[in-house]
């Protein structure tokens, strides 16, 4: 059957409400806009929080610094404690500043300085930006879009870096980015891998939409890539398509590698839904 989303609101609900930290607010066009301001307010407070940033890395956040010193117990237990505070907020709504705080996760077992400093420049970021939110909107759901993006050797170790965007009508709702498991020889070899790893979440927002009644066309794949899809053209015809786009129009972009300036500003507004 069809999936009709409502564009008005229904007066008999709370157009306005709080639930595990998330604030809730239903707009007259009927969309959502999600936020955690309490909650990025507690963390600007903590000592992370005194200088503000325009983004939430800069190029050198895969860096490790050889010379950087390790935290005492203290630092390291509110080190931890403040990663994974904003690893809980970035999940739910501000996917905007995920690729730092899923980089910082790894270090939480030994945080030195430099890992310190990566984390003061993330806070700072969001001090900026607190006001920002997540927007669900109401667009007509036609099919499950992923962008699949990878960054060839980002890490110290020559590894590359997979990620992915998923959205519903014009909703970021998927995102993924994580380190791969092994070092690619080229950026063909990067992007193969991080769309045989990805495709599938995609795949499976897919049929699970559908198992819901949506009626969905067939889902499309991004790739900034042309010899990964000419690699893989005959496969992903059989379930899903395969479009080629620039690289300056790849959102997943945003979550492989730390981008700085307009790139960032534009990407980041697609994610959170403030922007078509």
């Amino acid at each position: 059957r069809n999936f009709v989303i409502p564009t008005e609101v229904d007066s008999t609900y709370e157009k306005k409400f709080t639930y595990l930290g998330v604030l809730l607010e239903q707009q007259e066009d009927g969309s959502i806009h999600l936020s955690m301001p309490q909650y990025i307010e507690d963390i600007i407070l903590s000592e992370y929080g005194a200088k503000e940033y325009s983004t939430p890395a800069d190029e050198h956040l895969f860096d490790e610094d050889p010379s950087a010193q390790p935290l005492d117990e203290a630092g390291a237990r509110a080190f931890r404690s403040t990663v994974m505070k904003l690893m809980y907020m970035c999940k739910r709504v501000r996917g905007d500043a995920l690729l730092p705080v899923l980089y910082l996760s790894t270090r939480v077992k030994s945080p030195n300085t430099s890992d310190e400093n990566k984390l003061k420049r993330l806070v700072g970021y969001l001090k900026r930006t607190r006001d920002r939110r997540k927007v669900i909107t109401t667009t007509k759901i036609e099919r499950v879009e992923m962008y699949i993006d990878a960054s060839f050797s980002s890490h110290t170790d020559g590894a590359g870096h997979s990620a992915l965007v998923t959205f519903v009508g014009t909703t970021a709702t998927i995102l993924k980015s994580s380190k791969q498991k092994m070092g690619p020889k080229n950026s063909t070899e990067a992007e193969l891998v991080a769309l045989s790893d990805l495709y599938l979440i995609g795949l499976w927002l897919h049929e699970f939409l559908e198992s819901l009644g949506v009626v969905l066309k067939k889902p499309v794949i991004y790739q900034d890539n042309k010899s990964t899809i000419a690699l893989v053209q005959s496969l992903l015809n059989k379930r899903l398509r395969s479009r080629h786009l620039q690289t300056s129009e790849m959102i997943a972009d945003v979550l492989s590698k730390p981008l700085c300036g307009e790139k960032f500003y534009t990407f980041a507004a697609r994610i959170q839904g403030t922007q078509s």
